[in-house]
Order: structure tokens, then sequence, then C-alpha cells
């Protein structure tokens, strides 16, 4: 069936290029569709060139705590980290690579410390929508682009060593001609990542180490991209990431654990772009693959035997979209999707597929803009629920607008969850729900200044939410339990000014954010009418940048509410907390060995402030590290 959809679609788009009118598609460009389209009425963050400056060797991990809706949970630095926005779970925010969903299937999750920010263009888009990504985008999505490569040769090498015995470095090398264009880039890291804190939980020795929290990455990807005409494009890209890392106990167990983590991903994407008269057709390959290995000696499985488990996973993905130009204002987007989904390892065997079809139309004529689109998506034979989604945005004058947008979205359980052995559930039911929210923008020029400011009110309501709970012989299954309720409100500010080569920028953003649980199938459930575990309540960021001649600096504050981590009456929460951060980079006037130096100094958490954002594993105190570019 899928393939009769595939012969269907390109036998329409070839007769459609039948036609010869006048031309108001642009050529090809690199960023997926469906992604601008869903920033007509929506929030998103993107990474500055004072970011990029200070922070060349960070990860999502780093970068994403800067925005207000966005709690990032992580046992130590590099160590595996997930986030959550809007009280949706983990899982439930998308991360793309070209517009390529790269989640883990066996798990649902992407591991931000294994997102480098440094060597892709990396834009958080807040409130997902199923409809035009399919599962698991249903709190937000977050788009790693790659650069696009200037004509000529281009070499830039980064070196960073910081706190902890933390040594990183970097390379990128780029060459690019009106046809062809080629990007290396390779980045690592490694620390020995012990620090000192003071434990909370013991009177008589307060000062504690953290071990066993080592780690080495390494990241290689490889694009390349030729022109066959004005109109046409085709592209490959590689990432190959390798992450050797300690997992470390918690501070209650007083020793270091021996647990280790080896993950390595395999990603791989092709693609050809035509952009002609009325017709722009995308039509791409990905494939992905990871292996994981995790070895604890203290630990037995349920057989008794030292745990050694490993996990691989191998996805398989074929896209196919096609946009329409209508009119000069109206323009109608099509998108197919075969996907192919394989887990093995020690304690899981399995598979599924996914054919999807959406479409959509979008309208924008001044200062109005609109939006339709429907997805079809069909899970191992099973049609779910058709998934719509609307927005409208509408300039109503003097730099006033309003906007909203409206959605279904779903998540399928992840192959974990239905094949882990023992205890996975093959009847588990996709977690889905209704999600709306409602903003007031301002976004004005006023000389030298420049001003935006938004206030959204948004709610969610998430059904069959999955958990894993004890059963019979203390075996744990996953289960649809629970009906939950998201919703609050964002108000983000920024205020610009530019002086020529001068730039001053201060921003604040503000999340209130209650997610409670309605119902549950659990006989007695505590967590019936309480906040989620690790969702805070109210979370505030703050940044103050400036770039003045080849000066650039920022200091920037975070304040994380109180969370819950867990439904019993007692030691249920984590306290609020404040970081404060500064950085600062000066560039060199001119060069030197014939190329252009720059150096970045970073003192995180400068207020040594103890705090933690998993329950009883610290983050570090005050730490820095210094960045030195040069760059050809």
């Amino acid at each position: 069936m899928k393939n009769e959809w595939l012969l269907l679609f390109l036998a329409f788009a070839c007769r459609a290029f039948a036609q010869q009118p006048d031309t108001l598609l642009p050529e090809v460009t690199v960023v997926d569709e469906r992604y601008l389209w869903l920033k007509t009425a929506q929030f998103s963050l993107q990474q500055d060139s004072i970011q990029l400056k200070l922070n060349q060797l960070h990860t999502a991990a780093d970068w994403l705590p800067q925005e207000s809706s966005v709690h990032v949970r992580q046992y130590a630095p590099g160590m595996v980290a997930s986030y959550s926005t809007h009280g949706a779970t983990s899982a439930q925010n998308a991360v793309l690579w070209g517009g390529i969903p790269i989640n883990s299937p066996a798990t649902g999750l992407s591991d931000l410390s294994l997102v480098p920010t440094s060597i892709f263009q990396s834009t958080f888009l807040r409130g997902g929508s199923s409809a035009q990504f399919g599962s698991g985008a249903m709190g937000s999505v977050l788009a790693l682009q790659s650069p696009v490569v200037t004509e000529g040769i281009h070499v830039a090498l980064f070196a960073q060593a910081g706190s902890f015995l933390t040594l990183n470095g970097g390379l990128e090398l780029s060459y690019g001609t009106p046809k062809f264009t080629a990007l290396t880039r390779l980045y690592t890291t490694r620390s020995a990542n012990t620090y000192t804190f003071s434990n909370p939980y013991q009177a008589l020795q307060p000062i504690d180490t953290m071990r066993g929290a080592a780690y080495n990455t390494r990241h290689l990807t490889q694009l390349f991209e030729y022109k066959l005409n004005r109109n046409q494009r085709i592209e490959a890209e590689l990432w190959y990431s390798l992450a050797d890392r300690e997992t470390p106990n918690n501070i209650l167990v007083g020793n270091a654990s021996q647990a280790k983590l080896m993950d390595e991903n395999w990603r791989v994407r092709m693609g050809w772009h035509l952009a002609k008269y009325k017709h722009k057709v995308d039509v791409g390959y990905a494939f992905l693959h990871e292996w994981q290995r995790y070895t604890n000696p203290l630990v037995s499985d349920i057989y008794g035997r030292a745990t050694d488990d490993t996990n691989r996973t191998v996805s398989q993905i074929v896209r196919v979209d096609y946009i329409f130009a209508i009119s000069k204002h109206l323009f109608w987007q099509n998108g197919l999707q075969y996907r192919f989904d394989q887990v093995s390892g020690s304690n899981r065997e399995g598979h599924q597929n996914t054919n999807s079809a959406q479409s959509g139309l979008l309208f924008k004529q001044n200062n109005f803009e609109a939006q339709a689109n429907l997805r079809a998506e069909i899970w191992n034979n099973q049609l779910l629920p058709l998934s719509p989604f609307a927005s409208v945005k509408w300039g109503i004058g003097s730099g006033f607008s309003i906007s909203a947008f409206g959605g279904y979205n779903y998540r399928v359980p992840s192959l974990n969850d239905r094949f882990w052995v023992p205890g996975g559930n093959p009847e588990l039911n996709p977690e889905n729900g209704w999600s709306y929210e409602a903003s007031l923008n301002y976004n004005k020029s006023l000389g030298l200044w420049g001003v935006n400011f938004r206030a959204a009110l948004y709610k969610s309501l998430m059904n069959d939410l999955i958990q894993w709970l004890p059963g019979t012989g203390n075996i744990w299954r996953p289960m649809n339990v629970k009906e939950v309720r998201m919703q609050g409100a964002d108000v983000n500010a920024n205020v610009e000014l530019h002086l020529g080569e001068n730039f001053f920028q201060l921003r604040g953003g503000w999340s209130f954010n209650k997610s409670e649980v309605l119902q549950s199938h659990i006989k007695n459930d505590q967590s019936i009418g309480q906040q989620l575990i690790y969702q805070p309540g109210f979370k505030a960021t703050h940044q103050v940048k400036y770039n003045i001649k080849r000066w650039s600096a920022q200091v920037s504050h975070r304040y994380i509410g109180q969370v819950n981590t867990n439904y019993a009456s007692t030691n249920n929460t984590l306290p609020a907390y404040h970081l404060l951060d500064v950085g600062a980079a000066y560039r060199l006037a001119k060069p030197l060995f014939w190329m252009n130096w720059s150096l970045a100094l970073n003192i995180n958490n400068i207020t040594n402030t103890y705090y933690e954002n998993i329950a009883y594993f610290p983050m570090p105190g005050i730490n820095m590290n210094l960045t030195l570019r040069a760059s050809l």
C-alpha cells in the first residue's frame, strides 16, 4: 500500500510540472518547510552570535535551560539529560536533524548531552505539532540544521579547558563553490568530572565529592551538497557519535559507582530538492543506527548475573514533501512518510512500522497568516485518530498582533515499553490529547531600538499517559494509567539596541505551569490532584548581552521553582534555587599567523549554589572554562 501512495503522489507532482506559470517559490533552501510553517503562530528560540562566541563547545543540555519554559534533568554534567516543557514529558518532545525525527525508538527520548548545538544551527520551537511531524511532537520541537557553507576554504579550530579536568576540542573544515559545498566537523569532550560539594544530608562530614561521573564523547559530521542547476540540489550528511560515560551513584550511597554506559550512533540522511515555478519537491531517505551497552558489576539481573545490557535500534525513513503555490498568498503542502523501526538486545526484540500522509494549506496576506493541517498515520496496521492542527496570526496595528493555535497530538509507545523482557506490554495505546495556545505579541523597531514582547496562555489535556507499575512477582509493567491537564502562562520580553558594531540586549522569560493529574487507573493513586514530578510551577530566566567592537559578554540568571520528585507525603520535593553565570569573549583586531583569534571565558554558578535537578544527584558549584578559537 505504501508503494501505491508514493506512485500516486509522484504521478500528481510530475503532471503538475507540465504547467509553466510565473515563479512564485524561492530556490531550494536547507530549512525544513514544515518547521517554518509552525513558526506562523508559535514561539521560537534561536542561538545567537554572542552565545556561539561564548559557548563554542556546548550541547543542548547547556543551551535549553536558558528557555524559561524548559526544565532539564541531568545526573551530572555530560551525563544522560532530558527535558520537559509546558508539562509535556521528556518523550513528548521531538528532536529533528535536517527535518528527520531522531528520538530513540527504543526509549522515545533524545539524550541532550549528545546533541552538540555547537556544530548545528539550533532552534527551539515551543508547542509541537503531531499533525506536522507525527509521534512525539507534542510539547516542542528542537530543530538541528547544518550551517550554510559560504564560498571558499574555511578552517576553524577550538580548544577548551575547564574545571574538573575538562578538555574539549573541535575542528571545522569547509569548502564552497557556486555548485558544490563540503563541510566536515569534529567535536570531542573529555572530563574526569570529579567535584566537591557541601552535602546537606551529612551533618558530620558536610564536604563530599562526586565520583564516577567521567565522560568521553566524540562527534563527527560530514555534509556534501551539489547544485545540479538553479532549481535542483542534492545533499548527503553523516553524523557519527560515540560516548563512553560512567554513571554516578546518588549521594546517599556513599561510594562511587562502577556502572558504565556506552552509546554509539550512526546517522545518514540523503535528499533531492527541487524548486521550480509554483512547485517545490523534497525527497529524502534516512538511516539511523544506535548501539548501547550498560554494565554494572555490582548489580545483578533477574538471573543473578552482573548487569551487562545491550540495546540496538535501526530505523529507516523515506519522506516525500510537495508544496504548490496556488496563488501569491495561498500555498498547499503535502507529505508522505514511511518509517520502519527495529530493536534488539539483551532484554527486548521487536519492530514497528508507520505510514503517514499529511496535507495542509498556508495563507499569508499583509498582516494576516493562517494555516490548517491534517495528518493520518497507520501504526502497525492500526489507523490512529486523524490529527488536525490550525493556527492564525493577525497583525492589529502599531506592532501588535494576536495569534492562536490548537491541535491533536499523540505519541506511540516506545519499543522498550512494548517489548522489554520481562514486563513489556504490546497492548499499550498511544498517549494522546488536545493542546491550545493564544498569545498577544508586540514587535517594533524604534530607531536604534528593537522591542519584542509575547504573553501566552496555554492548555493541554493528555490521556493514556504511560507509567511503569509493579505487578505479579514484583515485575514492573507499563500501563496507560493517567489523565493529565497542563495549563499555564508564558511571558517573554526582549529589548535590543544597535549602534553600528555595538549591540546590547536585555531578555527575560517567565513561565507559570500547573501540570495536574486528574484521573488514574491506579487504586488510591497519591498523584491525583498533584503537580507532575520534575515540573516546576515557576521558572524565570534573564540575560544581559552586549557586543562592543571586539568584545562580547553575557550575564545569565535562572530561577527554578520547587519541584516534586515523588508523590509521597514527605521528602518529596527539591527546593527552589537561583543560578548566575557570566561570560566574556575577545577577538583580536588583526590576524596572527594568518588566523583570526578569539578567546572566551565562562564562569558558571558564580554564587556557588548547591542544587539538584534530579533528587540526590548534586550538580557542580562554581566552575569555569576557557575557550580558544582560531579561524581562517
